[in-house]
């Protein structure tokens, strides 16, 4: 606010602070100061020390820093001129190296290599083999709470396969391509991209919830192609044929899932396949493509749809050594084939297709080897049916759903009482058991298979894995029984018995526990393995 002469308030108080001095000069006095001329002296005498205090305190963290730069240089310099053994191996050697990394299963991605380093990346770019497999799928938006959609983009799909494919360079190609349920201009652009290169298809897979149909114009040449894998949803129909298909002259494996085969049966070169994998048809349809595959070495079949009644003269098939035979309808292919040279035999195993497995040996006059059965269910009466159609079987592979302690009891029982039962037998291998296993049984069974049965061959493995159940359902303390066996089963091992149990505490009423299994593997020779997974 200004004074009655217009002069601001603050100016005036400094003209009579300024006129005071000059007064107390000209007289001689003590100087004497206002109030707030004292005051603003102290302030500032206060400030100036804090802003040395601050400005001695940034020289010294100035000069730190510059210390640290200097290091810090030092030591980018010393990381700058190490060598590592690893990026010192010669090219073709770091390829191979990766090349045995991306061959594992899942299959890692060669991506994954060229985001390291920028001379992993220019090695990974240049070998061209590392490029050879692509596996990817359009987007599938799942159920809410599903944790959300899986897969990529129509749009990142193309993308990948222009970016991914031309880095093969002229190598066959193996591809697995998962298409969006209905046809879309997305996929038939897939498609396009994919014929592009169809003389370096190695092996092709289409997966689709839907129907697989290829563009009507899509042409070969298919020079390169050994395997053309399809899986459909059954209920749909349409064209999905590849006509030029049966000028692929080196095509030997065929896998066809919900495809309806009269779109094929005249585009492919049914007569040079040595490998067939045929779901979701009947019997009489499967007899159909097999008359004209009479090269065929390996049949995996497997139906769900009534057969209706019809008749049939059997089918020889010369070549054939392995046949794979699901549970349900699929059975019934066994009466109607003759299979001399059949070495494996994998069945879903029911009564139905245990008694068939007999007349099948008979007519054929041959001896398989290996025995796969897969069984749902308790009942033990189809295994020992099987088993004892087969005395030539050397390899016995189980997985038994379902199967109870009691019945695998049998199971042993028979074995190790029986020689007729599987004479040629010397592995056994029991996959994700169910049930608790009596170990005294299981050790009798061994024991006597290994050294106790005259005309019998000798046991050289057995192996047992269990499902994850809960181990100590039936947690009852250790006896002298189980105690007795793991002595009797440690000298077996020291005859040359290879065992592997995993999960291995998983035993009926005389249980062995954790402890006993460590102090086992402590002990055990190099022919044996015990996995605790307590």
């Amino acid at each position: 606010m200004a004074d009655k002469d217009g002069i601001p308030g603050r100016t005036s108080s400094f003209i009579q602070t300024c006129g005071s001095l000059a007064m107390s000069a000209n007289d001689n006095q003590p100087r004497r100061f206002p109030d707030n001329a004292l005051t603003l002296k102290s302030s500032a005498f206060h400030l100036r020390s804090k802003l040395g205090a601050v400005e001695q305190r940034i020289a010294a963290l100035e000069t730190q820093m510059a210390l640290l730069h200097k290091e810090r240089e030092q030591i980018l310099g010393d990381l700058a001129a190490i060598v590592y053994p690893v990026l010192t191996l010669p090219t073709d050697i770091t390829s191979e190296i990766f090349l045995r990394y991306v061959d594992r299963s899942p299959r890692p991605s060669p991506l994954r290599l060229a985001s390291i380093c920028r001379l992993w990346r220019a090695i990974a770019l240049s070998t061209c083999r590392l490029w050879t497999h692509l596996d990817v799928g359009i987007m599938v938006m799942s159920p809410p709470g599903g944790g959300g959609p899986v897969g990529y983009t129509s749009a990142e799909v193309v993308n990948r396969l222009d970016h991914w494919l031309p880095r093969a360079g002229g190598l066959p190609v193996d591809l697995r391509i998962k298409l969006p349920p209905s046809p879309t201009q997305e996929s038939d652009a897939i498609l396009r991209i994919l014929s592009q290169y169809s003389s370096r298809w190695r092996s092709l897979e289409i997966l689709s919830d839907g129907p697989i149909s290829f563009p009507v114009d899509l042409r070969g040449p298919f020079s390169s192609i050994v395997k053309i894998s399809l899986e459909s949803h059954p209920s749909w129909d349409g064209l999905s044929t590849i006509t030029a298909l049966d000028d692929a002259s080196r095509l030997r494996e065929v896998c066809m899932s919900n495809i309806a085969l009269e779109d094929w049966r005249t585009s492919l070169p049914w007569s040079q396949l040595t490998t067939l994998d045929l779901s979701f048809i009947t019997v009489d349809e499967c007899l159909g493509i097999l008359a004209d595959t009479p090269n065929l070495e390996v049949l995996t079949f497997s139906s769900f749809e009534e057969q209706a009644p019809f008749t049939s003269t059997p089918h020889i098939l010369h070549h054939l050594r392995t046949i794979q035979v699901g549970s349900d309808c699929s059975y019934e292919l066994l009466d109607y084939l003759i299979l001399p040279s059949l070495a494996q035999v994998h069945l879903g195993l029911n009564i139905e297709c245990a008694q068939r497995v007999a007349p099948l040996i008979e007519r054929s006059g041959c001896s398989p080897r290996t025995l796969g059965l897969y069984i749902w269910g308790p009942d033990i009466a189809p295994i020992l049916e099987c088993i004892c159609s087969l005395p030539s079987v050397c390899e016995l592979q189980m997985t038994w759903c379902g199967g109870t302690g009691v019945e695998f009891n049998n199971l042993f029982k028979t074995l190790a009482e029986d020689p007729s039962v599987m004479p040629a037998l010397e592995s056994v291998n029991i996959e994700d058991c169910e049930a608790s296993i009596d170990l005294p049984s299981l050790v009798q069974m061994l024991a006597t298979r290994t050294t106790g049965m005259d005309s019998v061959a000798k046991l050289k493995s057995f192996r047992i894995s269990f499902s994850h159940e809960d181990p100590y359902e039936y947690g009852i303390d250790l006896d002298k029984d189980v105690e007795l066996a793991l002595d009797r089963l440690s000298g077996l091992r020291s005859q040359g018995l290879q065992v592997k149990m995993q999960s291995s505490i998983k035993w009926f009423s005389t249980n062995i526990d954790s402890k006993i299994v460590r102090s086992l593997a402590l002990g055990s020779s190099a022919h044996s393995e015990f996995v605790d997974r307590s």
